[in-house]
């Protein structure tokens, strides 16, 4: 299951009204599966290299604030997944390893 809930934590974020926006439990999870070797986290790695960037709106209208909106980049855990990806010599996405035989 660790494999699943970290594929799952690497697709988040968190928002924290007084911090902002945090990455840390995606960027744990993404160094996870950069540690675990297999044709299945190649395959998650090849998802997380094309994570694109959102923009987010927020709304603090309880305290009569007005909307806003940010831009979240994901650059960092594209580019971590990217070289690992490099490191295990570009494998290409393969969804054959989720298939039974």
């Amino acid at each position: 299951h660790e494999i699943v809930d970290n594929a799952i934590n690497a697709s988040t974020y968190s928002d924290y009204l007084e911090t902002g926006y945090l990455y840390k439990k995606s960027d744990s999870a993404i160094k996870y599966l950069c540690n675990l070797k297999s044709p299945i986290t190649n395959n998650l790695l090849n998802l997380v290299v094309k994570k694109k960037d959102i923009e987010v709106t927020t709304s603090a209208r309880c305290a009569n604030e007005e909307d806003y909106t940010r831009k979240l980049s994901f650059q960092t855990q594209r580019d971590l997944a990217s070289e690992e990806l490099k490191r295990r010599g570009n494998p290409p996405y393969d969804p054959k390893f989720y298939l039974k035989d």
